[in-house]
């Protein structure tokens, strides 16, 4: 059986949806019907997933056998190419919640984003309007 069939309440009939779909597909019908998430979202969750798919074809590696060590790399790898922390880090996330989904239906063994820290992000200095610009505001 599929991904979905492990799912009843993801598979709605009147969606015509095929009862067997990649696990991609199907986690993203996931988010998009039992965790409501808006399309932009689902948009989201899967373009980083297929940044994911493409490093893993890449680097010639099976995504149930994906290691810490390999998803350090794809976090170096991203970050050697300018890619900013805030959204190395989105993508860690929305890649640990994909594994998480993937073990708890017993389709990969564990999660190998588990434990993998999120890059520190630099705090940036709030800008001040200095008092004459918000006096000249005041006063018209």
């Amino acid at each position: 059986m599929g991904l979905c069939a492990n799912l009843p309440y993801v598979i709605n009939p009147k969606l015509n949806l095929k009862p067997i779909m990649k696990k991609k597909d199907c986690y993203i019908q996931f988010l998009s019907l039992a965790r409501n998430l808006s399309p932009a979202t689902c948009k989201h969750y899967s373009d980083i997933m297929h940044v994911f798919a493409e490093f893993l074809q890449t680097a010639g590696l099976d995504e149930r056998e994906v290691t810490n060590a390999d998803v350090t790399r794809w976090v170096m790898l991203q970050a050697s190419h300018g890619i900013k922390a805030v959204t190395i880090n989105n993508r860690l996330v929305a890649m640990r919640r994909y594994y998480d989904y993937c073990v708890r239906l017993h389709e990969y063994p564990t999660n190998p984003f588990v434990g993998i820290e999120p890059l520190k992000v630099p705090k940036l200095l709030p800008k001040y309007i200095p008092a004459t610009t918000i006096q000249r505001v005041v006063d018209s």
